[in-house]
């Protein structure tokens, strides 16, 4: 995810979600992720189907990784997500207005271009 600077597109996150687990994800693992996340505010909408993450993230980040404000690597990866799916997986779905998320044609035509440009 970008940083409190940095916006990340859906086409981003396929990528990233890609080489994390070897396989392109679906609408139904990555929009759910996506609203749970802003949800809770851990990521922060942006324009146009971006996303980046909250500083309150960045700041957790930096605490655990020595300064650094991102993940690096597999290992790191894995364990952020273990943390967060433990802290964070009995909260409902968001009840927000999540009009910048994806609607399935939108999430098609990215991995349309994903593959392509793969």
């Amino acid at each position: 995810m970008g940083s409190d600077t940095k916006e990340v597109t859906l086409g981003n996150i396929i990528s990233y979600w890609d080489y994390m687990d070897h396989a392109i994800p679906t609408y139904e693992e990555v929009v759910p992720s996506l609203a749970k996340l802003v949800s809770i505010g851990i990521i922060i909408q942006g324009e146009e189907m971006s996303w980046k993450c909250a500083s309150t993230l960045i700041l957790g980040i930096e605490k655990l990784f020595n300064g650094r404000k991102s993940i690096k690597g597999t290992e790191e990866f894995k364990w952020m997500h273990s943390y967060l799916t433990e802290k964070y997986s009995h909260l409902p779905p968001t009840t927000l207005n999540l009009a910048n998320l994806p609607d399935p044609q939108a999430f098609e035509v990215a991995v349309k271009k994903y593959i392509e440009n793969f």
